[in-house]
Protein backbone atom coordinates (compact mmCIF):
# COMPACT_ATOMS: atom_id res chain seq x y z
CA UNK A 1 0.00 0.00 0.00
CA UNK A 2 1.51 3.50 -0.91
CA UNK A 3 2.49 5.80 2.04
CA UNK A 4 1.16 8.93 0.00
CA UNK A 5 -2.41 8.16 0.78
CA UNK A 6 -3.11 4.94 2.65
CA UNK A 7 -6.50 6.24 3.10
CA UNK A 8 -7.69 6.09 -0.78
CA UNK A 9 -5.58 2.60 -1.56
CA UNK A 10 -6.99 -0.44 -1.36
CA UNK A 11 -5.69 -3.03 0.26
CA UNK A 12 -4.34 -6.05 -1.40
CA UNK A 13 -6.25 -8.53 0.39
CA UNK A 14 -9.37 -6.46 -0.05
CA UNK A 15 -8.11 -6.73 -4.30
CA UNK A 16 -7.80 -10.41 -3.67
CA UNK A 17 -11.38 -10.47 -2.32
CA UNK A 18 -13.38 -8.22 -5.37
CA UNK A 19 -11.56 -10.21 -7.98
CA UNK A 20 -13.23 -13.49 -6.39
CA UNK A 21 -16.54 -12.00 -6.10
CA UNK A 22 -16.64 -10.87 -9.58
CA UNK A 23 -17.58 -14.17 -10.98
CA UNK A 24 -20.02 -14.08 -8.79
CA UNK A 25 -21.66 -10.52 -8.80
CA UNK A 26 -25.08 -9.38 -11.25
CA UNK A 27 -24.70 -6.82 -13.70
CA UNK A 28 -25.51 -3.81 -11.75
CA UNK A 29 -22.38 -4.94 -8.54
CA UNK A 30 -20.11 -5.76 -11.49
CA UNK A 31 -20.71 -2.57 -12.82
CA UNK A 32 -20.01 -0.86 -9.08
CA UNK A 33 -16.62 -2.88 -8.98
CA UNK A 34 -15.36 -2.07 -12.60
CA UNK A 35 -15.61 1.65 -11.76
CA UNK A 36 -14.36 1.38 -8.08
CA UNK A 37 -11.18 -0.53 -9.41
CA UNK A 38 -10.79 1.42 -12.16
CA UNK A 39 -11.23 5.37 -10.55
CA UNK A 40 -8.44 3.52 -7.73
CA UNK A 41 -6.26 2.83 -10.14
CA UNK A 42 -6.68 6.16 -12.24
CA UNK A 43 -5.78 7.72 -8.87
CA UNK A 44 -2.44 6.17 -9.62
CA UNK A 45 -1.43 5.55 -6.01
CA UNK A 46 -1.26 2.11 -5.50
CA UNK A 47 1.80 0.01 -4.78
CA UNK A 48 3.78 -2.02 -7.33
CA UNK A 49 1.96 -5.26 -5.90
CA UNK A 50 -1.41 -3.19 -5.51
CA UNK A 51 -1.24 -1.77 -9.34
CA UNK A 52 -0.72 -5.27 -10.61
CA UNK A 53 -3.43 -6.82 -8.85
CA UNK A 54 -5.97 -4.13 -9.94
CA UNK A 55 -4.59 -4.37 -13.82
CA UNK A 56 -5.69 -8.28 -13.70
CA UNK A 57 -9.05 -7.43 -12.44
CA UNK A 58 -9.30 -4.53 -15.28
CA UNK A 59 -8.62 -6.80 -17.79
CA UNK A 60 -11.41 -9.38 -16.37
CA UNK A 61 -14.20 -7.01 -16.42
CA UNK A 62 -12.77 -5.31 -20.01
CA UNK A 63 -13.68 -9.44 -21.26
CA UNK A 64 -17.20 -9.10 -18.77
CA UNK A 65 -20.21 -10.01 -20.95
CA UNK A 66 -22.27 -7.28 -19.67
CA UNK A 67 -21.73 -3.76 -22.32
CA UNK A 68 -22.78 -1.84 -19.50
CA UNK A 69 -19.78 -3.30 -17.44
CA UNK A 70 -17.54 -2.24 -20.65
CA UNK A 71 -18.98 0.75 -21.33
CA UNK A 72 -18.30 2.01 -17.58
CA UNK A 73 -15.09 1.11 -17.26
CA UNK A 74 -13.68 2.39 -20.78
CA UNK A 75 -15.05 6.10 -19.13
CA UNK A 76 -13.28 5.42 -15.87
CA UNK A 77 -9.93 4.79 -18.11
CA UNK A 78 -10.45 6.93 -20.59
CA UNK A 79 -8.42 10.12 -19.06
CA UNK A 80 -5.74 8.20 -17.78
CA UNK A 81 -2.25 8.46 -18.52
CA UNK A 82 -1.16 5.14 -16.87
CA UNK A 83 -3.44 3.00 -18.02
CA UNK A 84 -1.82 0.26 -19.94
CA UNK A 85 -1.56 -0.03 -24.15
CA UNK A 86 -2.48 -3.54 -24.67
CA UNK A 87 -6.11 -2.88 -21.93
CA UNK A 88 -6.64 0.40 -23.99
CA UNK A 89 -6.45 -1.73 -27.46
CA UNK A 90 -8.83 -3.97 -25.78
CA UNK A 91 -11.15 -1.72 -25.05
CA UNK A 92 -10.80 0.60 -28.34
CA UNK A 93 -11.42 -2.48 -30.13
CA UNK A 94 -14.85 -3.54 -28.57
CA UNK A 95 -18.22 -2.33 -29.62
CA UNK A 96 -18.71 1.56 -30.18
CA UNK A 97 -20.03 2.27 -26.97
CA UNK A 98 -17.04 0.56 -25.02
CA UNK A 99 -14.66 2.03 -27.70
CA UNK A 100 -15.56 5.63 -28.03
CA UNK A 101 -14.35 7.36 -24.77
CA UNK A 102 -10.99 5.45 -25.21
CA UNK A 103 -10.89 6.62 -28.91
CA UNK A 104 -12.15 10.33 -28.25
CA UNK A 105 -9.41 10.91 -25.10
CA UNK A 106 -6.79 7.64 -24.42
CA UNK A 107 -3.15 8.90 -24.68
CA UNK A 108 -1.92 5.09 -24.24
CA UNK A 109 -3.62 4.77 -28.11
CA UNK A 110 -0.41 5.08 -30.46
CA UNK A 111 -1.06 6.44 -34.05
CA UNK A 112 -0.47 3.84 -35.60
CA UNK A 113 -3.45 2.18 -33.10
CA UNK A 114 -5.77 4.65 -34.50
CA UNK A 115 -4.96 4.47 -37.70
CA UNK A 116 -5.31 0.69 -38.09
CA UNK A 117 -8.74 1.23 -36.46
CA UNK A 118 -9.77 4.49 -39.15
CA UNK A 119 -9.11 1.56 -41.53
CA UNK A 120 -11.43 -0.72 -40.49
CA UNK A 121 -14.04 1.61 -41.70
CA UNK A 122 -16.22 1.57 -38.74
CA UNK A 123 -17.89 5.28 -39.22
CA UNK A 124 -18.81 5.82 -35.81
CA UNK A 125 -15.26 4.88 -34.35
CA UNK A 126 -13.52 7.37 -36.73
CA UNK A 127 -15.74 9.86 -36.02
CA UNK A 128 -14.62 9.24 -32.29
CA UNK A 129 -11.10 9.95 -33.22
CA UNK A 130 -11.58 12.72 -35.33
CA UNK A 131 -12.87 13.92 -32.31
CA UNK A 132 -9.64 13.86 -30.23
CA UNK A 133 -7.33 16.74 -29.27
CA UNK A 134 -4.00 17.38 -30.89
CA UNK A 135 -4.16 15.12 -33.62
CA UNK A 136 -0.91 14.67 -35.38
CA UNK A 137 -1.13 15.23 -39.80
CA UNK A 138 -0.48 11.24 -39.93
CA UNK A 139 -3.80 10.32 -38.19
CA UNK A 140 -5.64 13.87 -39.63
CA UNK A 141 -4.57 12.24 -43.26
CA UNK A 142 -5.63 9.21 -42.49
CA UNK A 143 -9.21 10.44 -41.73
CA UNK A 144 -9.07 12.33 -44.74
CA UNK A 145 -7.81 9.88 -46.77
CA UNK A 146 -10.09 6.73 -45.56
CA UNK A 147 -12.77 7.38 -43.54
CA UNK A 148 -16.82 7.94 -44.31
CA UNK A 149 -18.25 11.66 -44.43
CA UNK A 150 -19.20 12.73 -40.76
CA UNK A 151 -15.65 11.76 -39.50
CA UNK A 152 -14.17 14.03 -42.28
CA UNK A 153 -16.12 16.63 -41.51
CA UNK A 154 -15.64 16.19 -37.68
CA UNK A 155 -11.85 16.19 -38.18
CA UNK A 156 -12.83 19.55 -40.21
CA UNK A 157 -14.80 20.83 -37.19
CA UNK A 158 -11.93 19.70 -35.05
CA UNK A 159 -10.03 23.15 -34.32
CA UNK A 160 -7.13 21.15 -32.18
CA UNK A 161 -6.21 19.14 -35.75
CA UNK A 162 -3.66 21.27 -38.34
CA UNK A 163 -5.69 20.70 -41.60
CA UNK A 164 -2.74 21.29 -44.48
CA UNK A 165 -4.18 22.48 -47.58
CA UNK A 166 -3.73 19.19 -49.36
CA UNK A 167 -5.74 17.22 -47.04
CA UNK A 168 -8.37 20.12 -47.52
CA UNK A 169 -8.44 19.86 -51.41
CA UNK A 170 -8.25 15.47 -50.77
CA UNK A 171 -12.04 15.83 -48.46
CA UNK A 172 -13.21 18.40 -50.97
CA UNK A 173 -12.40 16.06 -54.12
CA UNK A 174 -13.91 12.70 -51.73
CA UNK A 175 -17.04 14.62 -50.81
CA UNK A 176 -17.49 17.15 -53.55
CA UNK A 177 -21.17 17.37 -53.38
CA UNK A 178 -21.10 17.62 -49.62
CA UNK A 179 -22.52 21.09 -48.01
CA UNK A 180 -21.22 20.08 -44.70
CA UNK A 181 -18.02 18.91 -45.67
CA UNK A 182 -17.12 21.87 -47.96
CA UNK A 183 -18.39 24.50 -45.20
CA UNK A 184 -16.33 23.08 -42.40
CA UNK A 185 -13.28 23.55 -45.02
CA UNK A 186 -14.35 27.05 -45.37
CA UNK A 187 -14.27 27.95 -42.06
CA UNK A 188 -10.99 26.75 -40.99
CA UNK A 189 -8.87 29.59 -39.54
CA UNK A 190 -5.84 27.49 -40.42
CA UNK A 191 -6.26 27.90 -44.42
CA UNK A 192 -6.15 31.08 -45.94
CA UNK A 193 -9.48 32.14 -47.48
CA UNK A 194 -8.45 32.75 -51.00
CA UNK A 195 -7.49 28.78 -50.99
CA UNK A 196 -10.43 28.02 -49.21
CA UNK A 197 -12.52 29.18 -51.69
CA UNK A 198 -10.54 28.06 -54.24
CA UNK A 199 -10.93 24.10 -53.36
CA UNK A 200 -14.81 24.50 -52.43
CA UNK A 201 -14.93 26.30 -55.89
CA UNK A 202 -14.07 23.12 -57.95
CA UNK A 203 -16.01 21.24 -56.08
CA UNK A 204 -19.17 19.95 -57.35
CA UNK A 205 -21.37 21.03 -54.87
CA UNK A 206 -23.91 24.03 -55.70
CA UNK A 207 -22.22 27.37 -54.98
CA UNK A 208 -25.55 29.08 -54.77
CA UNK A 209 -26.68 26.22 -52.53
CA UNK A 210 -23.44 26.91 -49.91
CA UNK A 211 -23.48 30.40 -49.73
CA UNK A 212 -27.61 30.21 -49.00
CA UNK A 213 -27.94 26.88 -46.74
CA UNK A 214 -24.34 27.81 -44.50
CA UNK A 215 -25.31 30.84 -42.94
CA UNK A 216 -22.21 31.08 -40.91
CA UNK A 217 -19.77 31.20 -43.80
CA UNK A 218 -17.01 33.93 -42.83
CA UNK A 219 -17.04 37.11 -44.45
CA UNK A 220 -13.21 36.72 -46.06
CA UNK A 221 -13.98 33.11 -47.14
CA UNK A 222 -17.42 34.50 -49.25
CA UNK A 223 -15.55 37.38 -50.76
CA UNK A 224 -12.82 34.83 -52.16
CA UNK A 225 -15.35 32.59 -52.98
CA UNK A 226 -17.71 35.04 -55.17
CA UNK A 227 -15.15 36.69 -56.64
CA UNK A 228 -13.23 33.29 -57.86
CA UNK A 229 -17.01 32.27 -58.82
CA UNK A 230 -16.93 35.20 -61.10
CA UNK A 231 -13.90 35.12 -62.17
CA UNK A 232 -14.18 31.40 -63.46
CA UNK A 233 -17.71 32.61 -65.04
CA UNK A 234 -16.00 35.36 -67.12
CA UNK A 235 -13.02 33.27 -68.18
CA UNK A 236 -15.66 30.25 -69.25
CA UNK A 237 -15.31 27.43 -67.26
CA UNK A 238 -18.71 27.54 -65.08
CA UNK A 239 -21.04 28.70 -67.82
CA UNK A 240 -23.93 31.15 -67.99
CA UNK A 241 -25.25 29.25 -64.98
CA UNK A 242 -23.15 31.29 -61.87
CA UNK A 243 -24.40 34.36 -64.01
CA UNK A 244 -27.93 33.83 -63.59
CA UNK A 245 -27.81 32.98 -59.88
CA UNK A 246 -25.41 36.32 -59.42
CA UNK A 247 -28.25 38.76 -58.02
CA UNK A 248 -29.80 36.00 -55.77
CA UNK A 249 -26.70 34.88 -54.40
CA UNK A 250 -25.66 38.92 -53.73
CA UNK A 251 -28.98 39.58 -52.59
CA UNK A 252 -28.83 36.68 -49.72
CA UNK A 253 -25.55 38.14 -48.99
CA UNK A 254 -26.74 41.43 -48.29
CA UNK A 255 -29.17 39.63 -46.01
CA UNK A 256 -26.24 38.62 -43.88
CA UNK A 257 -24.46 42.09 -44.45
CA UNK A 258 -21.81 40.39 -46.55
CA UNK A 259 -21.86 42.43 -49.62
CA UNK A 260 -18.58 44.63 -47.51
CA UNK A 261 -17.13 47.68 -49.06
CA UNK A 262 -14.15 45.14 -49.16
CA UNK A 263 -16.14 42.74 -51.30
CA UNK A 264 -17.64 45.84 -53.60
CA UNK A 265 -13.90 47.78 -53.99
CA UNK A 266 -12.49 44.29 -55.00
CA UNK A 267 -14.97 44.09 -57.75
CA UNK A 268 -14.62 47.23 -58.94
CA UNK A 269 -10.52 46.84 -59.04
CA UNK A 270 -10.78 43.81 -60.64
CA UNK A 271 -13.52 45.18 -63.38
CA UNK A 272 -16.44 42.60 -63.24
CA UNK A 273 -18.66 45.05 -64.11
CA UNK A 274 -22.03 43.11 -64.47
CA UNK A 275 -21.28 42.30 -60.73
CA UNK A 276 -20.66 45.59 -59.60
CA UNK A 277 -23.76 46.92 -61.18
CA UNK A 278 -25.21 43.81 -59.38
CA UNK A 279 -23.61 44.49 -55.70
CA UNK A 280 -24.53 48.44 -56.28
CA UNK A 281 -28.32 47.30 -57.28
CA UNK A 282 -28.74 45.11 -53.87
CA UNK A 283 -26.61 47.67 -51.63
CA UNK A 284 -29.17 50.37 -52.25
CA UNK A 285 -32.05 48.10 -52.14
CA UNK A 286 -33.00 48.96 -55.76
CA UNK A 287 -33.66 46.70 -59.02
CA UNK A 288 -30.73 45.74 -61.67
CA UNK A 289 -32.39 48.05 -64.74
CA UNK A 290 -32.94 51.06 -62.31
CA UNK A 291 -29.63 50.85 -60.21
CA UNK A 292 -27.54 50.67 -64.55
CA UNK A 293 -29.92 53.42 -65.31
CA UNK A 294 -29.14 56.03 -62.73
CA UNK A 295 -25.34 54.34 -62.95
CA UNK A 296 -24.95 55.53 -66.39
CA UNK A 297 -28.12 57.77 -68.16
CA UNK A 298 -29.54 59.99 -65.57
CA UNK A 299 -26.20 62.09 -64.90
CA UNK A 300 -24.01 63.06 -61.69
CA UNK A 301 -26.71 63.69 -59.42
CA UNK A 302 -28.69 60.40 -59.82
CA UNK A 303 -25.11 58.86 -59.77
CA UNK A 304 -24.21 60.48 -56.06
CA UNK A 305 -27.93 59.74 -54.61
CA UNK A 306 -27.36 55.91 -56.05
CA UNK A 307 -23.96 55.01 -54.52
CA UNK A 308 -25.09 57.21 -51.00
CA UNK A 309 -28.19 55.27 -50.59
CA UNK A 310 -25.96 51.98 -51.03
CA UNK A 311 -24.02 53.56 -47.65
CA UNK A 312 -20.60 53.50 -48.93
CA UNK A 313 -17.33 54.50 -47.18
CA UNK A 314 -16.11 57.79 -48.65
CA UNK A 315 -12.74 56.43 -50.32
CA UNK A 316 -14.94 53.64 -52.07
CA UNK A 317 -17.24 56.43 -53.16
CA UNK A 318 -14.21 58.99 -54.91
CA UNK A 319 -12.75 55.14 -56.38
CA UNK A 320 -16.38 54.21 -57.75
CA UNK A 321 -16.84 57.98 -59.22
CA UNK A 322 -13.59 57.35 -61.30
CA UNK A 323 -14.70 53.84 -62.48
CA UNK A 324 -17.68 54.99 -63.56
CA UNK A 325 -16.39 56.58 -67.32
CA UNK A 326 -14.79 53.56 -67.69
CA UNK A 327 -17.45 51.38 -67.02
CA UNK A 328 -19.91 53.74 -69.30
CA UNK A 329 -17.84 53.07 -72.45
CA UNK A 330 -19.25 49.25 -72.51
CA UNK A 331 -22.95 51.11 -72.45
CA UNK A 332 -22.00 53.52 -75.31
CA UNK A 333 -21.61 50.32 -77.37
CA UNK A 334 -17.91 49.72 -77.24
CA UNK A 335 -16.22 46.41 -76.32
CA UNK A 336 -15.19 46.39 -72.39
CA UNK A 337 -11.37 45.63 -72.29
CA UNK A 338 -10.90 44.08 -68.85
CA UNK A 339 -7.34 44.10 -68.83
CA UNK A 340 -7.20 48.24 -70.33
CA UNK A 341 -9.86 48.92 -67.56
CA UNK A 342 -7.57 47.83 -64.94
CA UNK A 343 -4.71 49.62 -66.29
CA UNK A 344 -6.43 52.97 -66.65
CA UNK A 345 -8.33 53.14 -63.36
CA UNK A 346 -5.08 51.87 -61.98
CA UNK A 347 -3.39 55.05 -63.71
CA UNK A 348 -6.71 57.44 -62.42
CA UNK A 349 -5.74 56.14 -58.69
CA UNK A 350 -3.03 57.67 -58.66
CA UNK A 351 -3.42 60.77 -59.94
CA UNK A 352 -5.94 61.47 -57.75
CA UNK A 353 -4.44 59.91 -54.56
CA UNK A 354 -5.34 62.92 -52.55
CA UNK A 355 -8.70 63.27 -53.28
CA UNK A 356 -9.18 59.78 -52.75
CA UNK A 357 -6.99 59.51 -49.42
CA UNK A 358 -5.66 62.36 -47.33
CA UNK A 359 -1.71 61.94 -47.53
CA UNK A 360 1.13 60.36 -49.42
CA UNK A 361 -0.15 58.28 -51.96
CA UNK A 362 1.55 55.50 -49.64
CA UNK A 363 -1.74 55.82 -47.65
CA UNK A 364 -4.15 55.39 -50.43
CA UNK A 365 -1.90 52.16 -51.31
CA UNK A 366 -2.48 50.56 -47.70
CA UNK A 367 -6.09 51.29 -47.44
CA UNK A 368 -6.21 49.37 -50.73
CA UNK A 369 -4.28 46.76 -49.94
CA UNK A 370 -6.49 46.86 -45.94
CA UNK A 371 -10.12 46.92 -47.64
CA UNK A 372 -9.42 44.95 -50.71
CA UNK A 373 -7.11 42.26 -50.12
CA UNK A 374 -5.40 42.58 -53.61
CA UNK A 375 -3.01 40.45 -53.11
CA UNK A 376 -5.38 37.79 -52.60
CA UNK A 377 -7.80 38.64 -55.10
CA UNK A 378 -5.11 38.34 -57.45
CA UNK A 379 -3.78 34.60 -56.40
Amino acid sequence: MSANSPDNAIPTSAIKTLLAQAGTADEAQRQSLAEFVANSFARNDLSDDENRIAVEILHRFARDTSERVRTALAHCLAHTPILPTDLAQKLAYDVVHVAEPILMHSLSLTDADLIAIICMDDGQKQTAIAKRSDLSRSVVHSLIERAQEPAVEAVLDNKSARIEGDDARLAARRFSKSTAVLAAIAKRHDLPADLAADIVLHASAGIRALIEDQLDLPTPFIENLVLRVRDEALRGPLGSAVGNHLLVILRRLHDRQQITDSLVLRITLLGDKDMLEAAIAVRAGMGLVAARLQLYHRGPQAFAHLIQKARFARMLQHILKLALPLLREAEDGRHFDRARYQTRLSYKLVHNFRTIAPGPPENLIAQILHHAEWQQAKT
